[in-house]
Order: structure tokens, then sequence, then C-alpha cells
């Protein structure tokens, strides 16, 4: 056997090797990494976890890369996840500048256009924990990367086949100042109070109504990245907590509809709210209302703001 023969069966018994050990490889699911299952009574995930969590899945799968996305007001660093099929994460810049192409439009003929869709997927951005104290989203965030990542049922391979998910912690300081609080005093009279400082350094609860204005840094970084860096088709924006008694407050908004929202975006915000509906209620889940006090006039969210951008806005509050 020649020299040349007998280094590439050690390169091929080494990479073979090396496969197997990736295929082996456990996807952790989180109440292995942070000690409590999300959502679990008492129980809230720092920041520092839910990144190190992150960093976890993504030496775990092929299928999530984690980036970083600038400083916060406090300087952290904040980090997004992207989770998609490995087929389509080898791929992952061609898909992007589809969705750059066809969400700047210019120098792009109508067969171009239609040719790029039909070669790109859809680029859907969810964030969690805007508002820090309403804590759900942030740590459903958590949640949500393990089922991507790890569900091989047909819903979750069909959706990472045809899904770019681009996941954001969109405020990891009230993220940890939240939980800081709250965890030290389980158990005390001072459990259910409210912190005695804000959640956001300098906006507090009015970084939502930061949206059209980019002042905080860490608004700042959210629109670069959706509006220069990942154009998303979809943008899903969870609040809580929802009216009571309902559960969860899905699309279709509550009327009349803003004439300035392009209605092609508006249909698919009452599309998507509605397939939503239906999921729950296939699920036999009540409580979920449409129609009702959120509307789409004020131009200071981040929904209304990315509509104005003719991406199509989901905001969801949830009621626990």
């Amino acid at each position: 056997m020649s020299t040349k023969t007998v280094r590439l069966a050690a390169v091929l018994t080494t990479s073979m090797f090396l496969a197997s050990v990736a295929a082996a490889q456990k996807v952790p699911r989180p109440e292995e990494v942070l000690g409590f299952k999300v959502g679990a009574d008492f129980k809230l995930a720092t920041y520092e976890q839910a990144v190190t969590y992150f960093r976890l899945l993504e030496q775990a799968s092929p299928m999530m890369k984690v980036f970083e996305m600038g400083k916060t007001s406090m300087g952290k660093t904040m980090i997004y996840a992207v989770i998609t099929s490995q087929a389509n994460m080898a791929r992952l810049d061609r898909y992007r500048e589809i969705s750059r192409r066809l969400s700047l439009v210019k120098g792009v003929t109508e067969q171009e256009a239609r040719s790029l869709a039909a070669e790109g997927k859809a680029v859907v951005y969810i964030d969690g924990g805007l508002h820090a104290s309403e804590c759900a989203p942030a740590q459903h965030l958590i949640q949500l990367a393990y089922e991507l990542v790890a569900g091989e049922d047909s819903t979750t391979r069909l959706i990472r086949d045809n899904v770019v998910a681009v996941l954001v912690f969109a405020n990891p300081d009230g993220m940890d100042l939240l939980a800081d609080w709250y965890l030290p005093n389980v158990g005390t009279p001072y459990e259910v109070s409210p912190m005695p400082w804000l959640y956001q350094k300098y906006a507090g609860h009015d970084n939502n109504r930061d949206s059209y204005m980019t002042n905080l840094v860490e608004t700042r970084n959210i629109t670069r990245l959706v509006n220069q860096e990942w154009f998303p088709q979809v943008l899903y924006n969870q609040h809580q907590t929802g009216p009571f008694p309902t559960r969860i407050f899905v699309p279709p908004q509550a009327e009349p509809t803003n004439p300035n929202v392009h209605p092609l975006v508006v249909r698919y915000q009452n599309l998507f709210g509605s397939a939503m509906a239906a999921a729950f209620e296939r699920e036999g889940k009540a409580g979920v209302v449409s129609g009702f006090r959120y509307d789409s006039w004020y131009p200071g969210y981040v929904t209304q703001v990315v509509d104005a951008h003719n991406i199509v806005s989901i905001l969801t509050e949830t009621n626990l």
C-alpha cells in the first residue's frame, strides 16, 4: 500500500470518526443546563444563562448559529441566533442577499423578483423581553430555540426547511435586572414587588416607543439587524400581559385599520393571526382573542415601525 493511500485512508477514517461524534452529540434540553424547566414556578433564567445555553445549542447542532449584534446600554453583548436546516445554513449568505434584494427592490425586475422569491427562504424575526417585566417572552425564546433545533416532527422539519428563524433577546440588561431583583426575594414579602429601578437604563417601559427615533443602543442594534442586515419578511414582537380574562391576543388587530399600512401587510397579519387562532383551537386551548384593544395606529412601536417597511409584523399579548 502506498504512502498516499495510507494517508487518504487515515483522513477518511478521521473524517468518519468526527462525523459520528458530531452526529452523536446530544442536543441539551434547557433544564439540563438551567437546572429547571423553562416557565417553572419561582424560576427565571438570566440573560447570561440564556447565552450559555444558546452557545451550547450552537456547539451541539449545525442548524443553529449565534451572532453578536452590538452592546447594550449597560455594556452587555447582545446576541441573536439563526436557526434553519443544515442545507439552508450552508447557503445562509445567499438567502440573506435574496431577502435584501427583494426588500430594497431597486434594480430588480418583476421576473427576477419572482425567481428570487422562488429560490429564497422566509426570514422570520422573533424577539422576546423588550419589556423585561413581561418576563415570559424572553424565557420562551430559550425553549423555542431548543424545539426548533431538536424537533424531528414533520411540522418542525417543514419550518427548518423553509424558514430562516432569527431569535433576538431584545433587552438583555432588563432580563438580568429582573432576575437579580426577583430571585433573592422569592419567599419574602417582596416577592411580587416591582423593581425599585428601571429595567432599561434610560427608558424603562418606553423602550418600545423608542423604535421610531432610535435613541437607545438596543433599538439601534435591532433596527440595524432588521433594516440593514436581514430584511425579514415577518417580525414577531412578543408582549405580556393581554387583556384579562383572555389568555392571549393575536391578530387581526382592532379596527379601524390604519390606511397608511399597505393592505397586503394587513392581509398577511390577519392570515397569520387567524392561523395562530386556529392552531390554538385544534389544541383545545381557549382564551384566544382578536380584534380588540390593540390597533395599528401609533407609529412608534417595533411592530408599527416595520409595518412602514412592508414587513408583516405580528403582536401577541399573553396573559399568564
